[in-house]
């Protein structure tokens, strides 16, 4: 139904139909070569490390959502008493089920086959539950991540398709060639050329940064060893990312909370005290959260204010502020309409073989939607 071919020098190769498609029909179902969620939502949402499903119950997703329970601790501390009663239409709020990773490093999973099979496919090289705060210091994976100021969002994908590579290698007896087979389908340039990260940062400083970074990625995942100074060498490891920053794709999946405070504002007047009993719960919820992203819109404003030039306040209202609650006791219709929000969505990225093929338009006549995780 679909072909990778060709498209043009400007372009390059793209994802093209090899048949009609009717309006409507799926044409293609994919799993990512590599996926991960991004830092910046982790410690709000609650999802698989491999197929970034959301996990657990809408208790805990909203009790992760609102810092009343740590990821790391998910399993260890009680719930708050009051919970999110079963609806008509889903007689239970269980998502999935809870499985740590075994080493305690912070890392969920839906199931026990997710947690084995992205134990296989990297996490084994990329866990940190057992270093030691003494090991910390010095430990060259804890470095990578703790290194302030990586001008490159890919990050944690980076780190994630280099240790699959390592498996892989692993795996197929030593041969490198083939354990990197499937990132070199990818068209790629030397990351530095792209001219990505910080508008602060040079070309050169950003080649220095890869430069450390594939140092301490070699150091962290293979011990340093000569057997992948192919990959780890200054000019592969730009290529990776360059490959990576051309091609990711960004995942947003919303909320669970967000349809089920729909689900509950659409109840009708014979499950009053049904909707009353949620309201209980939401409410309240939806209020402590629109008031810690009013701290957090305050502290970015101050930080913003310090770079621009007095008298120079006008500008475009902070579209964030467009929907939102005016009261602590919100109805469950006021709640819906401020869901999106308010309830955090699960960020992420991606590198999908074919989707990724896919050329960018402004007039797009193809739609990617993601169900129960990537």
């Amino acid at each position: 139904m679909v072909r990778v071919s060709f498209v043009g020098e400007a372009r390059g190769r793209g994802l093209l139909a090899t048949r009609r498609i009717s309006k409507g029909e799926v044409f293609l179902i994919e799993t990512p070569l590599v996926s991960v969620q991004d830092v910046s939502t982790s410690a709000q949402v609650l999802a698989c490390g491999c197929c970034m499903r959301f996990v657990g119950s809408l208790d805990v997703q909203a009790a992760v959502a609102s810092g009343a329970r740590s990821r790391i601790h998910v399993l260890e501390t009680e719930l708050p008493t009051a919970s999110l009663p079963n609806l008509p239409d889903n007689q239970t709020n269980m998502l999935s089920e809870i499985w740590p990773c075994q080493q305690g490093c912070g890392a969920v999973y839906c199931s026990s086959v997710c947690r084995d099979s992205d134990w296989a496919r990297g996490h084994r090289l990329l866990c940190v539950g057992l270093v030691s705060e003494e090991e910390a210091d010095t430990h060259a994976l804890v470095q990578f991540k703790r290194d302030a100021d990586w001008p490159v969002d890919s990050l944690a994908l980076l780190a994630k398709a280099a240790a699959h590579v390592v498996c892989r290698y692993h795996e197929n007896g030593g041969n490198l060639q083939a354990a990197m087979e499937p990132y070199t389908y990818f068209d790629s340039l030397l990351w530095w050329e792209l001219g990505s990260g910080s508008a602060n940062t040079t070309k050169t400083q950003r080649q220095e940064w890869a430069e450390r970074a594939s140092y301490l990625l070699h150091q962290a995942l293979a011990d340093g060893s000569p057997d992948f100074s192919p990959m780890f060498n200054t000019e592969s490891f730009g290529r990776i990312l360059g490959m990576l920053e051309m091609n990711q794709l960004a995942i947003v999946l919303e909320s669970p909370l967000v349809q089920y405070s729909h689900e509950v504002a659409r109840l009708s007047s014979k499950h009053a005290g049904l909707q009353a009993d949620a309201l209980a719960v939401l409410g309240p919820l939806a209020w402590k959260l629109q008031c810690l992203q009013d701290v957090i819109a305050q502290s970015d404003s101050e930080d913003d204010s310090e770079d621009e030039d007095e008298g120079s306040d006008e500008g475009e209202p902070d579209s964030s502020h467009t929907q939102r609650l005016y009261s602590s006791t919100p109805t469950s219709g006021e709640v819906a309409g401020c869901s999106k929000v308010l309830f955090p969505s699960l960020d992420g990225v991606g590198l999908y073989t074919l989707v990724c093929m896919m050329n960018h338009s402004c007039s797009p006549n193809a739609q990617v939607n993601y169900t129960q995780g990537t």
